[in-house]
């Protein structure tokens, strides 16, 4: 599954990464910066003096929620765009459809890249790759903490649509792994020390997962 940063993966899919183990979960923007005095405002917020030092802790407790769900992390070298702003379009397409050559994956997983710029980004990119990689199931997902504002899945349901895409929504995963996502949430510390702060807090990655098969219109047929 593909993760735009270092916990997306986990508050959107968290229960059904449970349900799968050895589930490769690849984030994107995973890149660790330069050192250098520069801290931007959430960084500091989540209590960081650098940039550096923020994606190396964020790395370890990707690791660590991930341990929990019996998943594999990569990182690929992207930067957050909070620090360099967003990657080089051909290169960020070109690494992504390395990345599924060398997993040859039997699904994947993608954002739907609601209103944070670099989810969007990351979706883009990821239809993209689709279009060089047709066959197989891909499966979107909804970021968790933007879903729950008013409209945005709608407009990326009909953005899909006017591309000639069709999503279907799927069964969310089994219950019963609540408690252990609920447990890999919590390891990210540094993110969630930011997010209580916010009006909506974090309760959404609780909330329960939903997904949708992307298949291109001409693949759907109908009785």
């Amino acid at each position: 599954m593909i993760s735009p940063h270092l916990d997306d993966g986990v508050f959107s899919c968290g229960e059904l990464i449970a349900h799968m183990p050895g589930t490769v979960v690849a984030t994107v923007l995973a890149g660790i910066p330069d050192p250098s005095p520069r801290v931007t405002g959430w960084d500091a917020a989540a209590g960081f003096d650098s940039a550096a030092r923020a994606v190396a802790c964020r790395r370890g407790e990707d690791r660590a929620a991930l341990a929990l769900l019996r998943a594999r992390p990569r990182w690929l070298d992207f930067f957050d765009g909070q620090y360099a702003g967003s990657p080089r379009w051909e290169a960020l397409v070109d690494g992504l459809d390395a990345l599924l050559g060398a997993e040859d994956p039997h699904a994947v997983l993608f954002p739907a890249g609601l209103r944070h710029p670099d989810h969007v980004l990351v979706h883009r990119a990821m239809l993209a790759v689709r279009r060089r990689r047709p066959h197989g199931i891909w499966l979107m997902y909804e970021d968790a903490l933007y879903r729950c504002l008013p409209g945005l899945m709608q407009l990326r349901l009909l953005a899909l649509a006017r591309q000639g895409l069709v999503a279907t929504p799927v069964p969310a995963a089994p219950a019963g792994r609540l408690g252990r996502k609920r447990a890999a949430v919590e390891c990210y510390r540094s993110q969630l020390r930011v997010l209580v702060s916010h009006a909506r807090g974090y309760a959404d990655a609780l909330a329960p997962e939903r997904y949708w098969r992307i298949d291109a219109a001409a693949e759907n047929r109908f009785p």
